[in-house]
């Protein structure tokens, strides 16, 4: 029985001699004066259609490691690198440009952005390089770099927006957005962290690389114990059940198509509740997305008045997006409003930069920014971070609006329900709405709270169990 084992496993040891020593020697031949395009458009890949190629997670920056190992980057392959990949991902930036932006010049709003962060990859390779290149353990070579690489994915997830006066990053190129396609394997997230995990993700990665450049089998070690993490999420009870308008006592008007009179569109919004009080009279409340009415509500008392007067239902809560009026400021907020009056408001607290208020020191250097989006539109002023409870029904949520779920940092106050009011009309891509879908179904396992989504045409809800 001793013998057959011992058999067993040195046709596994075989094959990998096959695998390292042929197979993979050729390939990486034939690519190692491709590696940074074909890591950059894997990388792309792996983003654009993250339901069919989340396993790329797992091997996207093999080819970049390996040429690390080589000593062959530098910061000019990092730029090129970031170049090719925000080229294409950006794709949603280019079209939200072109079809909402004003002005000749706004072509150049996406391309100073992929520029910035190709400049930010070039420095991740440049500063990985310089520390790992006088080295000649290439086992600390591979933790340097495994180390650098989660430090500048870190650094783009939570201060690559600082440019831009926003002391947040941009989240949907973490490779976990794709990842938690396969839930199951980042089910240790919420007790390891993201940027522990992520760390394990990129040793996986590199020590691949470096069983293929050192053809020595014992990386297969590494490999193994930095791929545990994930195995062991597999075994982990953990799941969030996700449902699409499932409500029995809620319910949801989306937003209605004629919004450019605020009696017309409250008449159409009267219309929409009596439909769902009729279809289920047991409605408690009712839901609308962010900017249901984009009007300052509090400059229309009289609207409120008239609805809850026309209604059978006077004790129904009403969760609305809408805008705030205080003088000659205006705020993106959410209003409960119950037995006709507004008992509570909630304030967007990060505003999308352009698109919703324009950083300072930009109004400053340039004029024209402002105008970029926000010519013929409202732009909101920035509130200092509040959490906000409504209590409906004896329940305590906590709301958030849109972009502050992608952008907020500290959760520690907020509430087990989480009720988040989006409006994502300008991302008209569908590939960057299934990533901000996923990445809301990340925050909800790394948050292992549930999370009520009331978006521009649906509404689902997101359990963690």
């Amino acid at each position: 029985m001793r013998r057959l084992t011992n058999l067993r496993y040195q046709k596994y040891y075989y094959f990998f001699d096959f695998l390292i020593n042929n197979i993979l020697n050729v390939i990486f031949a034939i690519l190692k004066k491709n590696c940074v395009v074909f890591s950059a458009l894997s990388y792309s890949i792996l983003l654009v259609f993250p339901k069919y190629f989340w396993y790329l997670s797992f091997f996207y920056l093999i080819p970049i490691f390996w040429l690390a190992l080589n000593k062959q980057l530098y910061f000019k392959e990092g730029f090129i690198w970031g170049l090719l990949f925000y080229l294409i991902h950006f794709y949603f930036l280019f079209v939200l440009v072109l079809k909402n932006g004003n002005g000749y010049y706004k072509i150049l709003a996406p391309i100073f952005c992929v520029i910035y962060f190709a400049f930010l990859s070039g420095a991740w390779f440049w500063f990985a390089q310089l520390f790992s290149r006088r080295l000649n353990n290439i086992f600390l070579t591979v933790l340097i770099w495994s180390l650098i690489t989660t430090l500048y994915y870190f650094f783009i997830y939570s201060f690559s927006f600082l440019i831009f006066e926003c002391n947040y990053g941009y989240v949907f190129s973490h490779p976990f957005v794709s990842l938690i396609e396969c839930i199951n394997l980042l089910n240790l997230l919420p007790i390891l962290g993201i940027w522990l995990l992520t760390f394990f993700l990129f040793l996986f990665q590199i020590s691949i690389a470096a069983l293929i450049y050192t053809k020595q089998k014992n990386w297969l070690v590494m490999i193994h114990l930095s791929l545990l993490p994930f195995i062991c999420g597999i075994f982990s009870n953990s799941n969030i059940d996700e449902k699409t308008n499932f409500f029995n006592e809620f319910g949801f008007v989306p937003i209605q198509k004629y919004r450019s009179n605020p009696y017309n569109l409250a008449v159409c919004i009267y219309n929409e509740i009596q439909k769902i009080i009729k279809d289920k009279k047991n409605t408690k409340i009712i839901f609308m997305p962010e900017t249901a009415f984009p009007f300052a509500l509090n400059d229309y008392p009289e609207i409120i008045k008239w609805l809850y007067n026309n209604l059978e239902n006077k004790k129904l809560h009403i969760l609305l997006g809408s805008h705030k009026r205080e003088k000659d400021k205006f705020y993106n907020v959410v209003y409960h409003i119950f037995n006709g009056e507004i008992i509570n408001t909630h304030y967007k607290t990060h505003l999308v930069f352009f698109c919703e208020n324009v950083p300072k020191i930009w109004k400053r250097l340039f004029n024209l920014s402002s105008e970029l989006f926000l010519k013929d539109s409202i732009e909101f002023e920035k509130v200092l971070e509040k959490n906000t409870i409504f209590e409906i029904e004896n329940k305590l949520y906590s709301p958030i609006i849109c972009s502050d779920i992608f952008f907020k940092k500290d959760f520690s106050k907020i509430q087990p329900s989480i009720i988040l009011f989006r409006n994502e009309s300008w991302f008209s891509t569908k590939y960057i709405q299934g990533l901000m879908n996923n990445y809301i179904k990340l925050k909800c396992l790394e948050l292992r709270k549930s999370i009520l989504c009331i978006s521009q045409g649906d509404c689902r809800s997101l359990v963690h169990k």
